[in-house]
């Protein structure tokens, strides 16, 4: 039987990244989901025109543009376009939703659903609201049906508002034409936030200055448009202080998570708080919630995953020492550990994480003045695993701007950025890929992978099938604290293991990392034992 496997080649990934395109113009803000089939999206703002357009390309896993070198503009309409969220469609597909300048009177929001193959869906693009007054700071959601979820601050009355809208997989406004209004109280409502929320639900968070401080308020509604909670919003953290620049996350299918910034202790003083809620936005945390960080001075920049078990990876700027530190917590807030993710004398800030396959994350920061990108993998123990331990360089130009990582589905990650070299006057559009082990590139026996293997069902509670490309391999099995617990010497392409050790026992439920060996090759895998 012949071998199968995927060549990722150093030329693909340099050192500071692919350029997505490096005309004779800025190329900022840039955005990517996954393709799902372990390439990228990536959506861009782009001035080569005059004025800022739309425009989007396709990466594989190796690198390789799939569509025009010069990128597929999305929007090229009159006056400028500025991406707002982008996300996937759920088949393959990506949604793009942008601040949209062509009335001439102010900002609107636009939409495109994009294919696999580039095709536009929606003609020239939707309008998601045109109404009078500017809308910003929008957030979408996938609505789970092929369509998304916008919520916007809006500017048609005398203060911000937060108004929402559903958009169909066919490009359809489905609620109130012109937005359904979620909070029109007195004073700003900002900064609104939107999560799904079991099935056909989501919750809605923005910052509120009714009362004066900025209190965090929520609301919960279904696709019909129908909300649950009180009219305009319930508060959620009631202290008599600010609570601004927050972040909103599911935990589990009836709980959802904040974490925010908070003035309680003075305003030269702003720490991190987080609150877990019910399906019904009910406190589980204490009437306060819990403190993340509170140390002298203030904590910056919190970015979050979730942990897959009801809990939370936090990581954050910390302004005594412009470090960067990451926490885990679990489902009941209790903190796992804490580590010092910075360990060089340089000043960090802008963290950006997402999980990794050893039950921990990977964290990327940048240098102060936007100087370096760096990036680090954990353990499930909080311990860095990549090397050198103030990590792996992702990129080194002096000015960059780094807006968003992904995981690449592999144990490695994506970040999509904007950059400019020593000889560059202009912003150039940059992908970088970090693989598992913390390089930019796979080198020598690492530029090869063992493709072919399936692993089913996953998770299991019995039994886990393995289908192999070839006849001869090694399969290792090693539990969440590195120890091999199972290893066996194959001589055919199908094996069949039921969670027993090397002595035949009964391996408990859990989370089991499994290692493919052909020849010089390695795959790695993770498994989940349900019970």
């Amino acid at each position: 039987m012949m071998l199968n496997i995927i060549l990722f080649l150093t030329a693909f990934w340099p050192v500071n990244g692919l350029a997505v395109y490096d005309g004779d113009s800025d190329q900022i803000n840039a955005n990517i989901v996954s393709d799902n089939a372990w390439g990228v999206f990536y959506c861009w703002d782009d001035k080569r025109s005059g004025d800022y357009d739309i425009y989007i390309q396709h990466i594989d896993s190796a690198g390789s543009l799939l569509w025009n070198p010069q990128g597929i503009p999305v929007c090229s309409a009159q006056n400028d376009q500025f991406i707002m969220d982008v996300v996937e469609d759920g088949v393959g597909g990506i949604l793009v939703c942008w601040l949209d300048a062509r009335s001439g009177s102010d900002f609107d929001l636009y939409a495109q659903r994009i294919d696999a193959n580039g095709t536009m869906l929606w003609g020239q693009g939707i309008a998601v609201c045109d109404f009078a007054g500017a809308q910003y700071c929008t957030d979408i959601i996938s609505d789970q049906h092929q369509g998304f979820i916008a919520v916007w601050q809006d500017y048609r009355g005398s203060s911000a508002d937060i108004y929402a809208q559903r958009i169909d997989s066919a490009g359809n406004r489905c609620w109130t034409v012109t937005g359904l209004p979620i909070c029109t109280v007195t004073n700003d409502q900002s900064r609104p936030k939107c999560i799904a929320h079991g099935v056909d639900n989501f919750v809605i968070s923005w910052e509120d200055r009714r009362s004066g401080d900025y209190d965090i308020y929520g609301q919960r509604i279904d696709l019909s448009g129908t909300t649950y909670w009180t009219v305009n919003g319930k508060q959620m953290v009631a202290i008599a202080s600010h609570q601004f620049r927050h972040i909103l996350a599911s935990s589990s299918d009836s709980h959802f998570v904040l974490v925010w910034e908070d003035s309680r202790n003075g305003p030269a003083d702003i720490n991190l708080y987080a609150q877990k809620y019910d399906w019904q936005g009910y406190p589980l945390w204490g009437a306060g919630g819990i403190v993340i960080d509170n140390g002298i001075e203030s904590q910056r920049d919190v970015h979050l995953a979730r942990d897959g078990l009801g809990g939370l990876f936090i990581c954050w700027s910390d302004i005594r020492n412009a470090d960067i530190f990451c926490q885990h917590l679990d489902s009941s807030g209790a903190v796992i550990w804490e580590t010092l993710v910075t360990t060089g004398t340089w000043l960090y800030h802008q963290p950006r994480v997402v999980v990794n396959d050893s039950d921990g994350v990977i964290v990327q920061w940048n240098g102060v003045n936007n100087e370096n990108m760096y990036a680090q993998s954990l353990d499930n123990l909080g311990n860095a695993m990549w090397q050198p331990s103030e990590g792996v360089p992702v990129c080194t130009f002096t000015r960059n701007m780094s807006y968003n990582i992904i995981t690449d589905n592999q144990s490695g990650f994506y970040t999509a950025y904007s950059a400019r070299d020593s000889i560059s006057f202009d912003y150039n559009g940059y992908l970088q890929r970090i693989y598992y082990d913390g390089s930019p590139a796979i080198l020598g026996n690492r530029s090869q992978r063992v493709a072919g293997i399936s692993i089913y069902p996953n998770p299991a509670v019995d039994n886990i099938t393995f289908n192999l490309p070839t006849e001869v391999s090694v399969v290792r099995i090693y539990d969440v604290l590195g120890r091999e617990v199972f290893c066996r010497t194959l001589h055919k392409t199908s094996f069949q293991w039921n969670f027993s050790n090397k002595k035949m026992t009964i391996l408990p439920t859990g989370v089991y990392f499994v290692q493919i060996e052909v020849n010089d090759l390695r795959s790695a895998y993770k498994i989940v034992k349900l019970k």
